[in-house]
């Protein structure tokens, strides 16, 4: 009897072998494939990357369109103080030869004197 037993108790480690090997075969195999489909697994990580990308672009892109606007109103400022600065130069240039811009509607500075 046991003799039958081992038999049959070899027989079992010989077939669980078996189931073993195949096992390890289909493993080696799984792992194969999966190694393949390895170099789209960086995909995800692209997108993200693109999407993060994209974000960063329109952010810059809003940045520069106020700096831009903010640019065009100093240039306006500018303008606008050109132009002042150029009226007070021209009077004072008009004020270094001895003229001057009336500021009371009188004719002559009798006139003036009469009025005070």
């Amino acid at each position: 009897m046991s003799s039958t037993l081992l038999t049959a108790a070899i027989a079992a480690i010989l077939i669980l072998l078996g189931i073993l090997t195949q096992v390890q075969i289909e493993q080696a195999k799984l792992k194969k494939r999966l190694r393949k489909y390895d170099k789209y697994e960086g995909l995800g990580s692209k997108e993200e990357l693109e999407k993060q990308l994209d974000s960063n672009i329109s952010l810059k892109q809003r940045e520069l369109d106020k700096l831009l606007r903010n640019q065009e109103q100093l240039n306006a400022q500018i303008n606008t103080l050109r132009t002042k600065l150029s009226e007070v130069e021209e009077a004072e240039t008009i004020q270094s030869f001895g003229f001057y811009k009336s500021k009371y509607n009188f004719g002559s500075s009798e006139e003036y004197k009469i009025r005070l």
